[in-house]
């Protein structure tokens, strides 16, 4: 039942950003550092002087007094309910700067001093960041939005100037990190005084306890670095509800906070499905309106719960805030893989592997350009400027990312179907974070996690490497009727697992070791899709006779030629292997982790 008063948030540079926040009479500090979100490079000041119009030049943010406060606000006594939450937003810090006259890190600016004329102003409240103008054409506003730092992260709150911030967004390189579209609810004051509601025996409606802040926030879908404070201010200096069982201890059931603009924030209940959602919105409603205001509730579009609960209350949708473009995973289409792959360098195994792999699918779609059960995404068509892509073919799951940070890819992993079994595949050590955190929201559980030691081997040495072979084999290439044979020795085989042997046998490269006289197989390796040494592998019987050797050797000589080096993913329990490729001379240059994730539905698998 939560739903979200933090709509998307914004971030240019890798400026540290940080801002120190001290909570007031409520203890600790928090603090709040928002390079970790950060994507892009640094613009300086003459970089923003250069995009910035003539006409602009002279603007200027002027902060507005706190002695004309009343009289801005009361510029917005017109066309409510359209402008009664910009009115609440004022009144809120009229009433909070009674309490602290030096509110740290707030600013509330107009554009030149210009208030009076227009009401433009923009609220910067540590990273929350809110605006509004009384003029139609809102070039004040779009001017004024020209001159904020974008160096730092913002979370702009309930905002109706999407098409207005996103033009200034790309004028200025500025990223776009959440957009979360809304429904805004109403409820009149005079229909909240009729409310009534049946409290259980045993439980009490009453203001919140800052103490509750901490709780409130750990169950918070929507939290994030200094969120607490937030909680706790609003729970200190604004009027607030919650559910309590008297019956144990005065155990918080339900609850809900009032944010700056005068809207209901925060909903949650501890136990769903119990009505404790009802009871705190009937009565903080009705509170509300007992001290004169219209109940607002913001609800993300896709909130079905409660946008079921405040029409249950009788709130009415009155509009959309905040109806940006949403995340979505776009198909990078079959002609732009290899632009896509010419964005990786081939200067470390991370990135290498990300070419090959590409590679390997340019060069199936030369086979098959209806591969079945293949997509590529981005994140909203964006991956010239990050590189970021998620790959799906069947059951397994590549992503990569240029990015320092995991911005992206974790937006993008956040739009993957869950549902599904997906064989997580070579992901980097650095990227690994960014995936346990959307695994974690997603409730998504694993079968396995394996880290695999990554082992190198340059195309230089490989082409030297030195293969003779003993009296009565050859080396030869493996056939798609031999993908039985090879799937059922192979010791990671799984469902639908030999109709991926089979596609690596028919369309990669593959070297075999075999019996002169009766052409029985004595080893064989395959290649995997991002170009490692896969599948190696020596039957039982002819095990200790350096046969593994032989074949690795062959398919990294194979690669060079084709202009590669070589890799191998190996466990790091796998003393065998790792001695063998270490005396072949490859050597270990970083770690690649595997998973498997559990279905979270019946799947019919097509193999």
């Amino acid at each position: 039942l939560f739903f979200a008063f933090a709509i998307f948030s914004v971030v240019r540079s890798n400026k540290a950003g940080i801002k120190f926040a001290n909570s007031d009479k409520a203890g600790s500090p928090y603090l709040i550092v928002c390079n970790s979100c950060s994507t892009l490079h640094s613009i300086n000041r003459q970089f923003l002087d250069s995009k910035r119009p003539a006409a602009m030049a002279n603007d200027r943010l002027e902060e507005i007094p706190r002695c004309d406060w009343e009289e801005w606000r009361d510029l917005y006594l017109r066309d409510w309910p359209r402008y009664e939450l910009s009115y609440n937003t004022v009144q809120n810090y009229i009433n909070w700067s009674k309490r602290d006259p030096k509110i740290k890190d707030l600013a509330i600016y107009s554009l030149n001093g210009s208030w009076r004329e227009n009401g433009t102003y923009i609220i910067i409240d540590r990273i929350d960041l809110y605006m509004d103008t009384l003029e139609e054409s809102t070039d004040t506003l779009r001017r004024a939005l020209h001159l904020v730092d974008w160096d730092y992260y913002y979370v702009a709150v309930m905002c109706q100037y999407d098409k207005l911030l996103f033009e200034t967004f790309e004028k200025l390189d500025v990223m776009v990190f959440n957009a979360r579209p809304n429904t805004m609810y109403f409820l009149a004051k005079e229909k909240a005084l009729t409310l009534s509601w049946q409290v259980p025996e045993g439980l009490r409606l009453g203001p919140l306890l800052p103490s509750h802040a901490k709780f409130i926030n750990d169950l918070w879908p929507h939290r994030e670095t200094g969120s607490e404070f937030y909680l706790e201010r609003f729970i200190r200096w604004n009027v607030s509800m919650g559910l309590f069982d008297d019956r144990e201890g005065g155990t918080l059931l339900g609850w809900c906070v009032l944010m700056q603009k005068g809207a209901m924030a925060s909903l949650g209940v501890a136990e769903r499905r119990k009505g404790y959602g009802t009871l705190v919105v009937k009565a903080f409603a009705k509170k509300l309106a007992e001290l004169g205001h219209n109940s607002y509730a913001s609800v993300l579009v896709d909130n079905e719960p409660s946008k079921a609960l405040f029409e249950s209350v009788g709130f009415k949708a009155i509009g959309r805030v905040n109806w940006m473009p949403r995340d979505e995973l776009t198909p990078i289409s079959v002609e732009d893989l290899e632009e896509l792959q010419h964005l990786y360098s081939l200067e470390s195994p991370e990135h290498e592997t990300a070419y090959g792999l590409l590679q390997n699918y340019i060069d199936w779609f030369k086979i098959d350009r209806e591969l079945k059960d293949f997509a590529i995404f981005s994140l909203n068509g964006t991956w010239r400027k990050n590189g970021t892509f998620v790959l799906e073919d069947r059951d397994q799951l590549f992503f990569f990312s240029l990015e320092d940070t995991n911005c992206s890819l974790s937006r993008a992993l956040d739009l993957v179907n869950w549902d599904y079994s997906w064989k997580i595949s070579a992901c980097s050590p650095k990227k690994w974070p960014a995936v346990q955190e959307v695994l974690k929201r997603h409730n998504v559980e694993l079968q396995f996690i394996n880290f695999t030691e990554v082992f190198y081997m340059g195309k230089e040495q490989a082409l030297e490497l030195d293969l003779e072979l003993p009296a009565g084999v050859h080396l030869r290439t493996l056939s798609g009727e031999q993908a039985a044979s090879v799937n059922s020795q192979w010791p990671n085989a799984y469902v639908g697992s030999e109709f991926f042997v089979k596609r690596l046998i028919s369309w990669n490269l593959t070297v075999a070791l075999c019996d002169e006289t009766s052409n029985e197989l004595l080893a064989w390796c395959l290649r995997f899709q991002t170009g490692a040494h896969g599948i190696l592998q020596v039957p039982v019987e002819h095990s200790r006779k350096g046969y593994g050797t032989l074949v690795a050797k062959a398919m990294a000589k194979k690669i060079a030629k084709m202009g590669f080096n070589s890799y191998a993913y190996i466990l790091s329990s796998n003393e065998v292997s790792r001695a063998m490729f270490d005396k072949l001379g490859f050597r270990k240059v970083g770690i690649f982790i595997f998973a498997r994730s559990v279905a979270r539905k019946l799947v019919e698998g097509d193999h």
